[in-house]
Formats: C-alpha cells, sequence, structure tokens
C-alpha cells in the first residue's frame, strides 16, 4: 500500500503570503480567502477600503487569459457593470495581470476594484493567485492610491512540499 501525503513534492501546500497594512487597517476574517484587510470600521455607514488575496488551485493548462475573462464575466453580471482593458504590474518578484471592474451598488455607489492574478507552480498543477482591491463611496478616489500601495506591497511565494514522513517507530 502507498501512503499520499498533503503536503508534498505531488501535492505542494498553498502558497505563502504576506500582506503590509497601513496603521488605520485591520485585518478581517473572509471565508475563501488566505488574506483580508481593511479600512478600520468606526462604525460609520461608509464603504470600507480592502484588499483581499486568494488562491485556487487550477489545472495546468489554465491560463492569466482566462482569469482576466472571467473578470470581465464578474463584472457584466453586476449593475452598469464594466472592465477595463487588460494591464500589467510587476512587484514581490511576480508578474501579474489585471484588470480594473466597476459598478454601480444601491447602498455604497460606485464601486471599483483592482483585480491583479499571477500562477505559481504546484506540482502538476498551478496556484492562482488573485489580488483584489475595491474602494467606493465618497472616499473611493483616496482610497484607491492606498489600495494600490497596499496591493503593491504583497509577496506570495510557492506553496511548500512539506517534509517527509519520520519513521517513528523505535
Amino acid at each position: 500500500m502507498t501512503t499520499l501525503q498533503y503536503p508534498s513534492a505531488r501535492f505542494p501546500g498553498p502558497p505563502a503570503a504576506a500582506l503590509e497594512v497601513p496603521d488605520g487597517w485591520e485585518p478581517v476574517s473572509v471565508p475563501g480567502t488566505a488574506l483580508a484587510a481593511r479600512v478600520a470600521d468606526h462604525g460609520q455607514p461608509t464603504f470600507l477600503a480592502n484588499v483581499v488575496l486568494r488562491f485556487e488551485r487550477r489545472a495546468g493548462d489554465y491560463t492569466l487569459a482566462d482569469a482576466l475573462e472571467e473578470v470581465v464575466e464578474y463584472a457584466e453580471a453586476k449593475p452598469r457593470g464594466e472592465a477595463s482593458e487588460p494591464f500589467t504590474a510587476s512587484f514581490g518578484g511576480h508578474e501579474y495581470s489585471g484588470r480594473n471592474v466597476s459598478w454601480v451598488d444601491p447602498v455604497a455607489g460606485t464601486v471599483v476594484q483592482a483585480h491583479l492574478f499571477t500562477l505559481l507552480p504546484a506540482g502538476d498543477l498551478q496556484d492562482l493567485v488573485q489580488i483584489t482591491g475595491s474602494v467606493g463611496g465618497a472616499n473611493a478616489t483616496d482610497d484607491y492610491r492606498t489600495v494600490q500601495q497596499v496591493i503593491q506591497q504583497v509577496t506570495v511565494t510557492p506553496g511548500s512540499p512539506g517534509q517527509a514522513a519520520q519513521d517513528t517507530t523505535p
């Protein structure tokens, strides 16, 4: 019988990531994310600028063009949704492809998101890294500059193959 192990060379663990945030931001637990932070919530009824980092294991033939097309579909499903032309950015040792999207939310007003993607090796698959920065409401213009700065401080490294199982029999 063969023992399969996670993490291992065949099934590497998830990427590691770090996110630096400015004073006045706080961590947020969001299902389906690796890291998330936002402007501290002081109870004001306003949209809180935020940055979210997700990892998703994808097939080896998945491309950044596929991710960018999914963002277009996401935007088109929103009220008055629009997607920008693709762009590229380089930071944290990786090249990212991205698109900005916007839509009109009935409560927050215009919401703008920057979606950036890169692919990391993960055995015979790959990990899609998605960084999303969101702004909206009256502070959107100022918050967008801050969100861009936060995004550019993100660092990610491919998942670890883990440690080999140790024989613990005496």
